[in-house]
């Protein structure tokens, strides 16, 4: 979905926000992965899941648009 440096980005912005917050190094890591890791899934198992059935061949699958569709709507959401 072309989204990766889109997440980076918001990554910077997230650790921006917790280190300018006070959150303690060792903290840091696991409070980034709370707040991150099932956006960063979305767009990683979506991508996948759109590559497969690009590998397929034949004609698009109509789920395709749909998929991309509920990523954009949930990656439109406030990080």
């Amino acid at each position: 979905m072309a989204w990766g440096v889109g997440l980076a980005i918001e990554d910077a912005v997230v650790l921006a926000e917790l280190t300018g917050n006070g959150v303690l190094a060792a903290e840091i890591g696991e409070r980034l992965a709370a707040r991150r890791f099932e956006r960063c899934r979305l767009v990683v198992e979506g991508s996948l899941q759109l590559s497969r059935w690009e590998q397929q061949g034949g004609p698009p699958n109509p789920k395709a648009a749909e998929l991309t569709a509920a990523a954009f709507a949930k990656l439109a959401e406030p990080i």
